[in-house]
C-alpha cells in the first residue's frame, strides 16, 4: 500500500470522526430543541453519518496536496472536485441544501471562495519557498565561485 494511501485513510478516519462533531454541533446550532426532538433516530443517524463521510472524504483526500509532480491548482482543483462532489451529492439527497432559495447557491460560492483562499495561501507559501531556495542556491554559487577566485 502506497504512502499516500495510508495517510489518506487514516486523515480520513480522524474526518470522519471530526465530522460527526461538526455535524452534531451544527445540528444543535441551527435546530431548536423540539425540532431535534421530531426527528426519527434514523434521520439523526443519517445526518450523523453523512456528516462523517463528508469529514472523511474532506480530510482523506489531503494527501494529493503531497503529490510533488502535480502543481498547486491541480491539487487543489481535484480536492475541490471531490470534496464538493461529496458535499454536494450529500447535501441535496437529504435535504441540507436547497436550490429553491438562494441558501444553496451562497453555500457553494462559500465554499468556493474558501478553496480560492487556500489555493492562494498555498501558491504564495510555494512561491515564498521557491524565491528562498533560489536565494540560497545563487548564494551557494556566489561562495563557490569566490573559492574558485581566491585558489
Amino acid at each position: 500500500m502506497n504512502r499516500h494511501l495510508k495517510q489518506g485513510l487514516a486523515l480520513g478516519a480522524i474526518g470522519f470522526v471530526l465530522g460527526l462533531g461538526v455535524g452534531l454541533a451544527i445540528l444543535f446550532a441551527l435546530t431548536s430543541s423540539a425540532e431535534r426532538d421530531g426527528l426519527s433516530a434514523l434521520d439523526l443517524t443519517l445526518h450523523y453519518l453523512c456528516s462523517g463521510i463528508v469529514g472523511g472524504v474532506a480530510m482523506g483526500f489531503t494527501p494529493v496536496y503531497d503529490i510533488e509532480s502535480w502543481s498547486i491548482t491541480r491539487c487543489t482543483l481535484t480536492h475541490f472536485v471531490i470534496t464538493m462532489g461529496t458535499f454536494m451529492i450529500i447535501a441535496v439527497s437529504i435535504g441540507w441544501v436547497r436550490f429553491d432559495d438562494v441558501s444553496g447557491y451562497i453555500t457553494i460560492g462559500c465554499q468556493t471562495s474558501a478553496y480560492f483562499i487556500i489555493w492562494l495561501i498555498m501558491y504564495l507559501k510555494h512561491k515564498r519557498e521557491t524565491k528562498e531556495l533560489n536565494d540560497d542556491l545563487q548564494r551557494w554559487k556566489q561562495k563557490n565561485k569566490n573559492k574558485e577566485n581566491d585558489l
